[in-house]
């Protein structure tokens, strides 16, 4: 069955992060931030979804030492910088990587990625979701595909089964307790249907 991951922004109310996972599951939660507060950190863990830091590298950046108590990093930002980052990674944390072409997302992959992410949660790329499918159809490192929380934008992500889909329920105007719950059970439905 896929799973939901939510990014965060860093200055979110705990509360309305705690009430929206109450809503539905996520497996992640990845916040758009390197430093969320411990309060959103602590809730997410309760939830039972690991907590990501977004760490958007410049050029001979290092993610580490990971600030905070996060479960681990999502890397952004430049290509050999999210190389690096995932070669010298710590032990014990979770780290994914952003890929912009099939290229990037095999050295990712080669370098220890826990996954390769494709897109942008402010819009649906058909590049991004095309990359998605062939890279679940040829590796075992999970894909997610990133998209907006709209309802058009969601059942083409389901379509895809790709094993992740990431989404921000937090800049919409719909209730994110309501949208989560929404697409949790959307995802339900998939896993039955296929």
């Amino acid at each position: 069955m896929q799973r939901l991951i939510l990014t965060v922004p860093d200055r979110l109310d705990p509360q309305v992060l705690g009430a929206t996972l109450e809503g539905g599951a996520a497996a992640a939660v990845v916040f758009e931030g390197r430093s969320a507060s411990p309060a959103l950190i602590e809730v997410a863990q309760n939830a039972g979804a690991a907590a990501l830091a977004t760490c958007a590298l410049g050029e001979g950046a290092s993610p580490w030492p990971l600030k905070g108590d996060a479960d681990g990093a999502h890397l952004v930002g430049d290509f050999a910088a999210r190389v690096a980052g995932l070669g010298r990674r710590p032990e014990g944390l979770t780290v994914g990587a952003a890929a912009q072409s099939r290229h990037e997302a095999m050295t990712l992959g080669e370098a220890g990625s826990d996954y390769v992410w494709f897109g942008s949660t402010a819009t649906l790329s058909e590049a991004a979701a095309e990359m998605a499918c062939w890279w679940q159809a040829l590796f075992e490192v999970p894909a997610v595909l990133a998209g907006p929380a709209d309802d058009p934008a969601l059942a083409l992500m389901i379509a895809t089964r790709v094993e992740f889909i990431a989404v921000n329920v937090f800049e919409s105007e719909a209730d994110p307790v309501r949208r989560v719950a929404a697409i949790n059970a959307l995802l339900r439905e998939g896993a039955v249907t296929s």
